[in-house]
């Protein structure tokens, strides 16, 4: 799937002319929702990495590569002691960015995407740590913000997305429900 996403960006730069590539870089904060085999997801924070391409005007498509860590307050287990637990959400997303030019400087944003992730369960006790990886699984976001142009390359891009996804566990039986809200502030290259 790695060799696909790289595939589809190199796919969406090539042909793009001065003004119609952007590269961003976004970090933030992720409040969660949701339990991860029994446990509940505290607060995180994550990346990502995207690239998109104008197909039309105020049109684009997307994709990115994300991380997102979270701690997991698990259930308390009679003879396990001092057990810590974290989650990282980490995958690609592939979509469509909606940006009308109404404020000249000041660009709003919108984004609707389909998510292809995994989520590794790090389980952290006294003796060691033992990571769990789930089976890739789709997901989706929704997200917006706005564009605060800084030059006619550099863009500050604040946004709201909303992820979710459902990771399924080999080893484990309960139903895993990830969502999230993740609250970034970005900067982005326009060419």
């Amino acid at each position: 799937m790695r060799k696909l996403f790289w595939f589809l960006a190199l796919a969406v730069l090539l042909p793009a002319t001065p003004a119609d590539a952007q590269i961003e870089a976004r970090g933030g904060v992720g409040l969660p929702s949701g339990s991860v085999v029994g446990g509940e997801l505290e607060t995180g924070y994550g990346l990502s990495l995207g690239v998109g391409f104008e197909v039309a005007p105020l049109l684009s498509i997307y994709g990115a590569y994300n991380r997102y860590t979270f701690g997991l307050a698990l259930p308390t287990v009679p003879g396990v002691e001092d057990q810590d637990a974290d989650v990282v959400d980490l995958g690609y997303t592939l979509g469509a960015e909606f940006r009308p030019a109404l404020l000249g400087a000041i660009v709003p944003w919108l984004r609707a995407g389909l998510l292809y992730d995994e989520v590794e369960l790090k389980l952290i006790e006294e003796n060691g740590s033992t990571t769990f990886t789930s089976d890739s699984s789709l997901g989706y976001e929704v997200g917006g913000g706005l564009a605060f142009q800084i030059s006619p390359l550099i863009s500050i891009t604040p946004g709201v997305r909303y992820r979710h996804l459902s990771p399924d566990f080999d080893q484990f039986e309960s139903e895993n429900e990830i969502s999230y809200w993740a609250i970034e502030l970005g900067v982005s290259y326009n060419r």
